[in-house]
């Protein structure tokens, strides 16, 4: 199956939704399962990625990553994986909805 993950920050960010996007993905994987992840670029790139990612420039408001170019970057990633499911995990405004109609 090929599973997107959709969320608002991821590593190098650390704390509960990025690290469990991560280790999510990684037992999907070795369970036989494609993931990739779309996100922001809220705390920077790591120096290793972990699951390929796809990442919006954001802005950070009020402690939170808001990204006006989400859509436009989910939309290409949806488009160009093909996704059979898509596991929105992030409460940021907005990004579970974006990725529902995109879906």
């Amino acid at each position: 199956m090929r599973i997107l993950h959709v969320t608002g920050t991821f590593l190098s960010v650390e704390g509960g939704g990025p690290y469990y996007v991560h280790y999510l993905s990684k037992q999907l994987e070795a369970a036989g399962h494609t993931c990739r992840v779309v996100t922001t670029d809220a705390g920077g790139t790591p120096e290793i990625e972990t699951v390929p990612t796809n990442r919006a420039r954001s802005v950070s408001v009020a402690g939170a990553p808001i990204a006006p170019t989400f859509p436009r970057t989910l939309h290409r990633a949806v488009s160009a994986f093909d996704p059979d499911l898509i596991h929105a995990n992030y409460p940021l405004p907005f990004y579970s909805d974006i990725a529902a109609v995109l879906g």
